[in-house]
C-alpha cells in the first residue's frame, strides 16, 4: 500500500458528521465503513474516556492501515475486517445489544480509485477486479465475461444510468467472445467502440460505476442495513448516511422517508425513527474548493426518539 494513500482520502464533512452523530460522549458508536480512519479519528476525539468506537471495513488495505493507526488506542476503538452488512455478527461477538449511533459512509475512497491494481478506474491499465473485499469471489472480469448481453445491459442501465447501455453491452460481449475482456483498458476500448455522445469520461465513469456496484452487491447491502440497523440504536441515538451519487442517495432518501415516524417496539421498549435534517446537508463551499471529490456528497441523519 502506498504511504500517501490515506492522506489522499480526506473525510467528508467531518465536523458536520460528528456534530449530528455524537449525542452521548460516553456512548458506543459504529463506523460501518472506517476506511483510513478519518471520520473515526474525529469521533474518538469527541468521546470521553468511557466512549467506544467500533470500526468495520472489508477492504484489506484500509483494515491493515487502521489496525496500525489506532493500535495505541485499543481501549477506545476496535477494528474488524468485515463488510458493514455483517455488523450484527460483530456486535453479537462483542456482546453489545445496542449502540448510540452509526455512520455509514457509502463513498468509494480516493485510495481505491487511485490504486491502479484494484481496477476501479479507467485511468489505469489493470486487471478487472473492482472488489472492495479481495476475498470475495466475484470479480468485474466474471461479470463482464459471463453475463449475457441482456443482463449486462440491465446492469449498465440500472446501476450506471447510461443511455447507450444496449450498444455498450453488445460491444463488451463481442470483446468477451474474442477473449479480449481482461483489463480495464479492454473495457475502456469496448465502451469507445460502442460510440458515445458528449463526454467519454462521463460515460466511462457510469459504466465502471455500474460494474463496481454489481460486483459488490452495493445496493442490496445498503437496503439491508437501513432496514435493520435502527433496531440496534438506543433512544437518543443517531444514524448518519453519506452518499455520493444519485442512485445510492435515492435509495437512502426514499428508505428514510418511508421510515420517518415509524415505531419500533421490542425488548428495549418503544421508540420512533425521526429524520433529523429535513434539508440534506452538503459540504461547504470551502470544503469543495479544497477537496473536489466532496462536491457530490450528501449527509442524511435519522434519530431514534
Amino acid at each position: 500500500m502506498k504511504e500517501s494513500a490515506p492522506i489522499a482520502h480526506q473525510p467528508i464533512m467531518k465536523d458536520e458528521v460528528v456534530a449530528h452523530l455524537v449525542t452521548n460522549r460516553s456512548g458506543i458508536y459504529l463506523d460501518c465503513t472506517v476506511g483510513f480512519g478519518g471520520h473515526a479519528n474525529e469521533i474518538i476525539k469527541k468521546l470521553n474516556d468511557d466512549g467506544r468506537l467500533i470500526g468495520l471495513d472489508c477492504d484489506p488495505d484500509a483494515f491493515s492501515y487502521c489496525i496500525e493507526k489506532f493500535h495505541k488506542m485499543n481501549h477506545k476503538i476496535k477494528i474488524f475486517k468485515s463488510n458493514y452488512s455483517d455488523y450484527d455478527k460483530i456486535l453479537n461477538k462483542l456482546k453489545i445489544s445496542q449502540i448510540d449511533g452509526a455512520l455509514i459512509d457509502l463513498g468509494i475512497s480516493s485510495y481505491q480509485i487511485d490504486e491502479p491494481g484494484r481496477g476501479f478506474s479507467y485511468r489505469y491499465d489493470a486487471p478487472l477486479d473492482m472488489r472492495f473485499d479481495t476475498n470475495y469471489k466475484l470479480k468485474a472480469s466474471d461479470v463482464l465475461n459471463t453475463y449475457s448481453k441482456e443482463k449486462l445491459s440491465l446492469v449498465i442501465k440500472n446501476y450506471g444510468e447510461e443511455r447507450n447501455y444496449r450498444n455498450i453491452a453488445r460491444s463488451i460481449s463481442i470483446y468477451s467472445k474474442k477473449g479480449l475482456m481482461n483489463t480495464t483498458y479492454d473495457l475502456k476500448d469496448a465502451v469507445k467502440k460502442a460510440g458515445y455522445r458528449g463526454s467519454l469520461t462521463k460515460v466511462l465513469s457510469r459504466v465502471f460505476q455500474s460494474i463496481r456496484i454489481e460486483v459488490n452487491s452495493e445496493f442490496e447491502k445498503i437496503k439491508s442495513i437501513i432496514e435493520s440497523l435502527p433496531n440496534r440504536i438506543k433512544i437518543g441515538g443517531r444514524l448518519a448516511f453519506i452518499t455520493f451519487h444519485s442512485l445510492e442517495d435515492r435509495i437512502v432518501k426514499r428508505a428514510l422517508l418511508e421510515m420517518d415516524g415509524k415505531s419500533i417496539e421490542d425488548i428495549y421498549g418503544k421508540r420512533k425513527i425521526k429524520i433529523m435534517n429535513k434539508k440534506v446537508i452538503k459540504p461547504s463551499r470551502e470544503e469543495v474548493l479544497s477537496n473536489r471529490r466532496s462536491r457530490s456528497a450528501k449527509l442524511r441523519v435519522v434519530g431514534i426518539v
